[in-house]
């Protein structure tokens, strides 16, 4: 019934919307006032069905008005597709044959074999070449059963392809704040991994301020969090931060793939450094950090590419709590680009510059001179010291095993500069 009235619907959303939804409002109470039917589920069942038309009847006439905005779009065609739903077991339901023209040889291997290929390309197109190899470990059986060799050479060409692209895939996730219908709600995002931020923020100025003008929409430079309050309501403010997953204590050993780090994430983390006198900026002994940690309504991949946050929370970080968080990433990019089965050599020198140069502001030795020397580390908790000096000499092995990686890939045109980070890094050592 629901489908066969959404067609009908489809001709009249814009032009007789009034009149169908005060048509569902007789219905109702015809219903209601049936005497004899009050005491059975039909007025209970009229309501919901009513109810049901009604959403297909708003979200068809909202993806006319939104036929721009495509993640408004998607959210509206998803609302919509709930709205056929039945009864919350509909698809095992569904799957009983119940009709006498249901035969078995519908669900021959044949159809399975098309619907697992159309899968595959799907997946391909969603960019989640993991999950490939796992529908293609049904399909090779079934090819070898019957000695189908050449379509075996196209899946296993294929799980190359895919193979090779999780080697250099990974993804962007950004949160957004939204206004009018969605004003106070938060989304994070995830877009293509060469989309940038400003890439984005241009798209949603053009986007609003198709819809509102362009002298009310106004951009937000600052990408830290944001006092709406401050904002004059009178302009449609857009604001882009960049996110990334955001992992416990015990999860990294659990997702040691770049698949499994991009994979089922719910939580998301971004940082706006501070200081206690108002500044962003200051001295290593004053530079604080609030990071705030942002928790989605479900996990990506999703059908969608953006997920409302029903969840924040926020840690202020002290100085030393920061010194010892920046060497623990510092390590962390050290040990990733080792690890690689191409390793980039620029990259790789690079971050040892950050670590082993004392010029390096922000570097694990400006952070021992500030918070280890004995005149400084009395003065914070004796375990949060601790903590620090178990970070630096982890920084100094990952240091060491990359100073070897960086000595075996050089030619001789580097070797003066190998050498000044190595004099560097005795230093440090020192």
């Amino acid at each position: 019934i629901i489908i066969a009235v959404s067609q009908l619907i489809a001709d009249i959303a814009l032009s007789g919307r009034s009149r169908f939804q005060e048509s569902l409002f007789i219905i109702n109470n015809f219903a209601n006032s049936d005497r004899p039917m009050k005491s059975t589920a039909f007025p209970t069942e009229v309501k919901d069905l009513t109810k049901r038309i009604c959403t297909v009847l708003m979200a068809t006439a909202q993806m006319k008005e939104h036929e721009k905005d495509p993640e408004m779009l998607i959210d509206l065609q998803c609302s919509l597709a709930k709205s056929y739903k039945i009864t919350p077991n509909i698809d095992e339901e569904g799957a009983v044959k119940e009709d006498a023209g249901m035969m078995d040889v519908h669900y021959s291997e044949e159809v399975l074999l098309e619907l697992l290929e159309r899968c595959v390309g799907s997946l391909w197109k969603a960019k989640l070449y993991e999950i490939i190899s796992e529908i293609s470990k049904l399909i090779i059986p079934i090819y070898e059963k019957h000695r189908e060799f050449e379509k075996l050479t196209q899946v296993y060409r294929t799980l190359q392809g895919a193979y090779t692209k999780i080697l250099k895939s990974y993804s962007c996730l950004y949160g957004q704040s939204f206004f009018e219908e969605e004003d106070g709600k938060e989304y994070i995002y995830k877009e293509p991994k060469l989309a940038g931020l400003s890439e984005i923020s241009l798209r949603l100025v053009k986007l609003y301020g198709e819809k509102f003008g362009m002298a009310n929409v106004k951009k937000n430079q600052d990408t830290d969090e944001v006092n709406a309050k401050e904002f004059d309501p009178k302009y449609a403010h857009i604001q882009v931060t960049y996110v990334k997953p955001y992992f416990d204590d015990k999860e990294p050993t659990e997702r040691k793939t770049e698949f499994g780090r991009n994979h089922n994430i719910s939580r998301f983390v971004f940082e706006a450094p501070y200081t206690l006198s108002g500044k962003k900026q200051g001295c290593t002994e004053e530079q604080c950090k609030c990071r705030t940690i942002l928790t989605t309504s479900k996990s990506f991949p999703y059908v969608k590419k953006r997920i409302p946050i029903n969840c924040e929370q926020q840690i202020n970080l002290k100085p030393i709590d920061v010194a010892t968080d920046e060497i623990k990433d510092k390590i962390a990019d050290l040990q990733k680009l080792c690890s690689s089965v191409d390793v980039d050599m620029i990259q790789l020198q690079l971050k040892l510059q950050g670590c082993v140069s004392m010029q390096v502001n922000a570097g694990p030795l400006v952070y021992a001179g500030a918070f280890l020397n004995d005149s400084q580390a009395s003065k914070y908790p004796p375990k949060k010291v601790s903590e620090l000096k178990d970070m630096f000499r982890k920084s100094i092995q990952a240091c060491g095993i990359a100073l070897e990686l960086n000595e075996w890939l050089i030619k001789e045109d580097q070797v003066e500069y190998h050498e000044g980070l190595k004099s560097n890094f005795r230093d440090m050592v020192k």
